[in-house]
């Protein structure tokens, strides 16, 4: 069997990146290092597009260039929407080929001289520059805003529950903007380090395939998460099995469907992947815990750094072969010299293996990142960046004696987080007489800890929120303050989102609007009491700006809140 190997930015790659230039004049960048084919027309494409995104079509593109950006953007969709095929059974084959798609296989097809014209035309185009990505905002139906803050998607919500006559259903307005910028922020303040999502996190069909366009990897870790991947034309290069401990049905899939990395830290796994298919690549976990973390990850995953040498030697004598290692530093880290000590830690088993024998090229230093705009709209994320940068030159230099190791990262919150916004309606409502003879409201929601507030319980999240008042009724005439307590919809009476939190008078039909509501919240939600919360509504936008101009940020009271769980 002919290994796949996953695809990694090298510097040719980096060359090669088709660049476009939005009416702004912002570059806006895709990594090619998957579409090595097409270096040729993407060079040309990358001198016209700029022209092409500030002017009309008809007046600055003869035909000829016209034909080029066509061709290049067809093929690459092409290149894109080729669907994998199985490889066979281990050890048989002669490689990977694919098949490509036709009408009715479910596949999208490349587009015609006019669907390309019309794209190269559009304002998903003209804000992104990159024709791929400008396909995912039309295939799912973006609307262009002005501003993605608070205000700017409660102006959105409140439009769509009137449009809609949205009274009873949670809403996700998905912010695609976001994403888009977080990764440009990421490749250019880690240039090395290619980003390979955590589908786990978040996998909103609508995101995966923006991380798609861009160039992405997936991080994924069960027969569920390989299979959405592949099906959306994943190539099985651009995926790694990160799961340290594997399902024999899960060993199968990947084997069938050609995905050749993973991870390991116990011997039993090794054993296991001698008897499944011994020519995986594997990826030595080790532990790497930042004790600030939101959710600490070492107690369950990540050998010791101490336990490396023994685990080489038993892959050793399985006759396996371990190419590189991976840590995860735990979801949301706070300490930057965790990183630092981790990176230190994976060199030293680089050592080690070396000594062995084996060959290590790769190293995956994880997740744990959080991808946040500042005031301006700016990504924070330059004192993480630098930390891991001069970390990665110190311990593992381009061209060292190691050779040119390839560096991945598993972020998802850090993409996930900030996308989306999560709006509950109230459906119901009473008061409560106090010992002290005070008012208590209880409030129920569309969502609860069974749907996306499961983030309270498992992801230790705090959920900020806000009131919007029913689009459809007069001003309330009660806006006092009451002690309040939020309650899901099921008939658990575990499912309560707050107590004790000081809210206005609500009324049925009126909203609760949850910013950064994209990471670990749906995602982990279930249908219980046959309440379809892993289905809600949802409404796709292109914000100008992540942020609302002159934003107040006022805490507490009619414009926004933060709850603490009693």
């Amino acid at each position: 069997m002919t290994p796949m190997e996953l695809v990694f930015p090298t510097n040719s790659h980096i060359a090669e990146e088709v660049v476009g230039t939005d009416s702004a004049g912002a570059d806006s960048t895709v990594e090619g290092g998957d579409f090595p084919a097409l270096a040729t027309q993407a060079s040309l494409s990358r001198t016209c597009r700029s022209d092409v995104g500030r002017s009309s079509i008809g007046h600055h593109a003869s035909g000829a260039l016209l034909d080029i950006i066509l061709e290049a953007d067809a093929k690459a969709a092409l290149t894109a929407s080729v669907q994998p095929v199985d490889r066979g059974p281990a050890g048989a084959g002669s490689g990977t080929t694919a098949a490509v798609p036709t009408a009715g296989s479910g596949a999208p097809m490349p587009p015609s001289a006019d669907t390309s014209l019309s794209l190269l035309s559009s304002w998903q185009y003209r804000v992104t520059g990159n024709g791929a990505v400008a396909q995912v905002l039309m295939d799912f139906s973006c609307e262009h805003i002005k501003s993605g803050g608070p205000r700017g998607i409660q102006e959105v919500a409140i439009r769509h529950i009137l449009r809609h006559d949205i009274d009873s259903d949670s809403i996700y307005c998905i912010d695609l903007a976001a994403p888009f910028r977080l990764f440009k922020a990421w490749r250019a303040a880690m240039p090395r380090v290619l980003p390979y999502y955590a589908v786990k996190c978040y996998p909103e069909p609508a995101i995966l395939k923006l991380l798609m366009a861009l160039g992405a990897g997936f991080d994924c870790a069960s027969k569920g998460e390989l299979d959405m991947m592949l099906r959306m034309g994943v190539t099985p290069g651009r995926i790694i099995f990160a799961h340290p401990c594997k399902r024999s049905c899960d060993f199968r899939y990947a084997r069938e469907h050609g995905i050749q990395y993973t991870t390991f830290d116990t011997v039993s796994e090794l054993h296991k992947v001698a008897e499944m298919d011994p020519e995986f690549k594997l990826v030595l976990r080790i532990r790497a815990d930042d004790p600030g973390a939101r959710v600490p990850l070492g107690l369950k995953y990540g050998a010791e750094v101490s336990e490396a040498p023994a685990l080489l030697r038993a892959a050793q004598d399985l006759g396996l072969e371990c190419c590189g290692v991976s840590f995860h530093v735990g979801s949301a880290a706070k300490n930057l010299a965790t990183f630092t000590n981790a990176i230190e830690n994976a060199r030293k088993v680089f050592d080690e293996a070396a000594s062995l024998g084996f060959r290590m090229d790769l190293l995956d230093i994880g997740g744990g990142f959080t991808g946040h705009f500042d005031e301006l709209g700016n990504v924070m994320f330059g004192e993480i960046a630098n930390t891991i940068n001069a970390a990665l030159a110190k311990y593992f230099p381009p061209g060292g004696e190691l050779g040119d190791v390839r560096v991945i990262a598993e972020p998802g919150r850090y993409f996930a987080e900030t996308s989306s916004t999560l709006l509950t309606p109230v459906i119901g409502q009473r008061d409560r007489v106090a010992k002290d003879g005070s008012i208590h409201k209880d409030y129920w929601l569309t969502d609860g800890l069974y749907g996306s507030f499961n983030c309270i319980v498992y992801d230790g999240q705090n959920p900020e929120y806000r009131v919007i008042r029913s689009p459809v009724q007069p001003e309330p005439t009660d806006t006092r303050p009451y002690v309040s307590t939020l309650w899901g919809p099921t008939c658990d009476s575990a499912d309560v989102v707050y107590k004790g939190v000081t809210l206005p008078a609500l009324r049925n039909g009126d909203w609760l609007l949850w910013p950064n509501a994209g990471a670990y919240t749906v995602a982990g939600a279930c249908d219980f009491n046959g309440i379809e919360f892993t289905h809600p509504c949802k409404v796709y936008v292109w914000s100008d700006s992540v942020v609302d101009p002159h934003e107040e940020q006022e805490q507490g009271g009619e414009v926004a809140g933060e709850g603490q769980q009693q």
